[in-house]
């Protein structure tokens, strides 16, 4: 009986690992804030294959740009993404974790420095 029980507890574990995983796949949209306070939408379309994640980054009326080292664990995503700024490339680092149908995401440059959160919420 004791093993039956630790059978179901690992299934349950896994069941829950796998939703939280394939639970952040789709098109996923949000809002930052430029200069003035003015609203620049974003857009995240993910697709998840066990703990990898790809996907691309749209924001505003730039191109959309490719996710790059895009990880899931439990239900929290990594990836980055490349910029071109003044002529140089920086690197964002992202990390959220999936709250229901929300996913709020904490974006840090380089140096360590976290922007403002943004808020995306599942379309």
């Amino acid at each position: 009986m004791r093993h039956a029980s630790i059978f179901v507890v690992i299934v349950v574990l896994e069941a829950t690992v796998a939703t939280g995983q394939s639970g952040l796949a789709g098109r996923w949209q949000g809002e930052d804030r430029g200069r003035g306070g003015r609203a620049i939408p974003v857009v995240l379309e993910l697709s998840v294959d066990n703990t990898t994640v790809s996907g691309t980054l749209k924001d505003g009326d730039a191109p959309a740009r490719p996710i790059a080292e895009g990880r899931v664990a439990n239900s929290t995503l990594t990836f980055t993404t490349s910029v071109l700024l003044n002529g140089n490339e920086m690197v964002l680092t992202w990390e959220g974790t999936l709250d229901g149908d929300r996913l709020p995401l904490v974006r840090k440059l380089p140096n360590g420095t976290a922007l403002p959160p943004l808020d995306m919420r599942r379309n």
